[in-house]
């Protein structure tokens, strides 16, 4: 896995290094994003018990990004954003409520296509995980933030925006192939089996964009 991950960084830095090596007459677009961010975690580890409930969670992306041109009917578009993300947790048989808030400084580099003013995007993410925290109803509850505790964040997104002079609007899906936790398996009697990664993250965002500059 580590070295999947040195091989993901180097192969996202080069395509970012050389994706705006275009030509001068290419359109460019430099602006502001913000929006809602709704997420929850995937690839959990089954509940025997049922005690555990994961379901979504607000929070807020905002920053700024570029897009460049490459083609007629294709740009590329990179930025940086700091993105909340996590989930809320129920747990315990009254269905205790907890809140996992996950902050990350998040580069995206996705190809576009257009479509009139539509554009389909699609393409890799790379995340610095910034802070953890876990806030619970029960104030007794043992702290659990040092389980969802893993620097690097990475997957793939897509989504469509609908463009409009220097305004756009976005949907967009990003799913993490990073695990944040580790977990030891054990049988009936305690004894270790084996350790298992689990959690992701799922990250539905819901976005608006003003172009500070626009170079035709």
């Amino acid at each position: 896995m580590d070295r999947v991950k040195v091989i993901f960084k180097i192969a996202f830095l080069l395509v970012l290094c050389n994706a705006f090596q275009t030509t001068a007459q290419s359109d460019a677009r430099f602006g502001i994003r913000l929006g809602l961010n709704e997420s929850t975690f995937k690839n959990i580890l089954p509940d025997p018990s049922n005690l555990n409930h994961f379901r979504l969670k607000a929070s807020l992306h905002a920053g700024v990004f570029y897009r460049k041109k490459i083609a007629s009917q294709s740009s590329l578009e990179t930025g940086l954003y700091f993105s909340g993300k996590g989930a809320q947790y129920k747990y315990g048989m009254d269905d205790t409520q907890a809140s996992i808030r996950l902050n990350y400084l998040t580069l995206p580099l996705h190809y576009q296509y257009h479509i009139g003013n539509l554009l389909l995007e699609v393409g890799p993410f790379l995340g610095y995980q910034l802070s953890v925290k876990v806030v619970a109803e029960e104030p007794n509850l043992v702290d659990t933030s040092f389980l969802w505790k893993k620097d690097i964040d990475y997957g793939l997104g897509a989504g469509i925006q609908y463009q409009l002079n220097r305004l756009a609007m976005g949907i967009r899906y990003e799913r993490s192939f990073a695990y944040l936790s580790d977990v030891w398996l054990t049988d009936e009697n305690g004894e270790p089996l084996r350790m298992e990664k689990y959690g992701s993250n799922s990250v539905f965002q819901f976005s608006i964009a003003y172009s500070i500059w626009d170079k035709d």
